[in-house]
């Protein structure tokens, strides 16, 4: 996907290049101080998340169909709070919590707006352009953003993680769960790992039939995130791998085809 680089984009990325940008800079009431607020901030999306999520089959999906007016608004609200926080100021991991949120936050009102519809496919960026994410949709510290730019050129052009892509969630069945409540960057590490577990555990991420490797086309839009070849992305998986899904893909090196679902992950 094409890059949209500014110098205020560069601005937003501003901060550690480790995970403890701003630590030492705060004292411990002001750290306190800034927990507490992101407690507090994050509070209406994880009721609106617990409200609307159910699970099947392995895969989260949203019952959009049900949202009602008072927590469409309390949506609005959250991803408005969200656009008035200072992300150029967070540490690395209050950085990609930031992000993945607002990011998950706004597809979801995005299809609330447009809904019913069967893919998020259906709506339209541009005459030539399927989805919404080349759409200026947000404002964050004065720059106005689309989704590919806080996926793409934000996250996946600061930081040298991988599992970022099991945080982000496009509204689709082929997609990365989302998460039942919002990402926090004091559990980060270990909610990264639980979601490439479940991913690579379902089918939809990776399967394996007659010795065949089938894996989610996330691996090939984004194969140099995982490695550079098929042997490498298949060592990113293998580490989150279990079971007899682990123990079929010993020794492999090749991936065989990849697969897609771009259906909406409705609850109806």
């Amino acid at each position: 996907m094409p890059r949209y680089r500014t110098a205020l984009l560069a601005a937003l990325m501003i901060g550690a290049s480790g995970p403890a940008f701003s630590a030492a800079a705060q004292t411990s009431d002001d750290m306190a101080m800034s927990m507490q607020d992101e407690e507090n901030i994050n509070a209406p999306y994880n009721e609106v998340l617990a409200t609307y999520i159910s699970q099947k089959d392995g895969i989260n999906l949203f019952d959009y169909g049900t949202v009602t007016t008072a927590d469409k608004k309390k949506l609005t609200d959250y991803i408005a709070a969200l656009e008035g926080e200072r992300p150029s100021q967070m540490t690395a991991d209050e950085q990609i919590a930031f992000w993945a949120n607002l990011y998950n936050a706004k597809t979801l009102d995005i299809i609330l707006e447009n809904y019913p519809v069967e893919s998020i496919r259906d709506i339209k960026s541009g005459v030539f352009s399927s989805g919404p994410w080349k759409m200026k949709v947000l404002t964050v510290e004065g720059e106005e953003l689309t989704l590919d730019n806080i996926e793409h050129d934000i996250v996946r052009a600061k930081f040298n993680e991988p599992r970022v892509h099991y945080a982000f969630n496009c509204a689709s069945i082929g997609c990365p769960n989302l998460k039942t409540s919002a990402w926090e960057a004091e559990t980060l590490d270990e909610d990264l790992d639980a979601g490439a577990r479940a991913y690579i555990a379902h089918p939809r991420g990776i399967s394996i039939e007659n010795g065949k490797i089938i894996t989610s086309s996330i691996y090939k839009w984004f194969k140099k995130d995982f490695g550079k070849n098929d042997a490498e992305v298949l060592d990113h998986i293998r580490q989150y791998a279990t079971g007899d899904k682990l123990k079929a893909l010993e020794g492999k090196t090749k991936i065989n085809g990849n697969d897609y679902d771009w259906s909406l992950n409705d609850a109806q």
